[in-house]
């Protein structure tokens, strides 16, 4: 009688662990069942479009002006090359400027150069700015008007005396003497010289610090600085 009971026992535990089992598996099914899937052209399409779909790229700002277009170089019919205005040669600056000078019987560009310019080597200075007038220095004639460069201003009389004055003794040397007071030319000559008529050749070697030659025995300004010439002779333009 145990016996019995208990392979019943164990029938109806084997049983029931059964259809356990069974439901489980069953409920588990219909889930999956219940779970929607997409359409298989839905999910080609969808793969496909993500493989065209290019990478997301950074977006920069477009480029200025000044960058995208290189400036093109300005030409000689370039509207902003025909805006510069030429520079004025230094003819057309002297024509502006109209400053001229007659010339005198004798005188050289050379001269002229000396006297108003500072210098004899400026000479093709002038020659330049006359250049519509003369080409060359033989071409100069008393009683032409000859430009002078622009900002320059014609040398006065006593400039352009004591100009040719000094060019008169270029060459020469000199001592040089500081005048003391009581100074005369005659004085100074008695003691450089050991002759007081040599005066005159000290007054004609100061002829740019005298504009009005002194008398020999004219008394002479202190402190001066005068001009003692060492000799004089025929080829100098002085006499003794």
């Amino acid at each position: 009688m145990d016996g019995r009971m208990r392979t019943a026992t164990r029938r109806m535990t084997a049983v029931g662990a059964t259809v356990l089992f069974a439901g489980t598996a069953v409920a588990a099914w219909w889930t999956i069942a219940r779970t929607p899937r997409p359409h298989p052209s839905l999910q080609t399409n969808a793969s496909a479009a993500e493989g065209r779909c290019p990478a997301p790229q950074s977006i920069s700002a477009p480029p200025s002006e000044a960058t995208a277009k290189p400036a093109a170089p300005e030409t000689a019919g370039s509207p902003a090359a025909a805006e510069k205005p030429a520079t004025p040669s230094k003819l057309e600056r002297a024509k502006a400027a109209g400053v001229t000078v007659k010339v005198k019987k004798g005188e050289t560009l050379i001269d002229l150069a000396a006297d108003h310019l500072g210098s004899p080597d400026l000479w093709r200075d002038l020659l330049e700015v006359n250049a519509d007038r003369i080409s060359k220095p033989e071409q100069l004639r008393a009683g032409m008007l000859i430009r002078l460069p622009e900002g320059v201003r014609p040398a006065t009389a006593e400039e352009v005396r004591v100009s040719r004055f000094l060019r008169s003794i270029k060459g020469v040397r000199f001592d040089e003497y500081v005048v003391r007071g009581g100074d005369t030319p005659a004085s100074i000559a008695r003691e450089h010289y050991g002759d007081a008529a040599k005066a005159a050749w000290i007054v004609s070697a100061n002829a740019d610090i005298f504009p009005t030659p002194p008398g020999a025995e004219q008394p002479l300004t202190k402190g001066q600085r005068l001009r003692l010439p060492k000799e004089y002779g025929p080829d100098t333009g002085h006499g003794g």
